[in-house]
């Protein structure tokens, strides 16, 4: 996978958040149903950043996710999060 420019990595000051290929996905009446696909941002230093969307879009999954906070049985991440040079991903979860 290309690693889109959103995401400089874990070495620049002056991005506190890097959200990368951000994908989460449920078990839910016997399948798998992906409900984030490619998601990414980035939150620089002195920034104000909004998720706006429709109810239900994935505005609390796409935060919960890049924090290894999904507690559906199971929520499935994949991609990277970067918060302040940390991989919350991998602190979180235990990778």
């Amino acid at each position: 996978m290309r690693t889109p420019d959103i995401f400089p990595g874990p070495g620049d000051p002056e991005t506190i958040l890097s959200v990368c290929g951000l994908r989460t996905v449920f078990f839910s009446h016997g399948q798998l149903v992906r409900v984030l696909g490619d998601v990414g941002f980035r939150v620089e230093r002195g920034q104000a950043v909004a998720l706006i969307g429709m109810s239900g879009s994935g505005k609390s999954v796409s935060v919960l996710s890049a924090f290894g906070l999904v507690r559906a049985n199971p929520g499935v991440v994949a991609g990277q999060s970067w918060f302040k040079g940390v991989n919350a991903l991998a602190v979180l979860m235990g990778r």
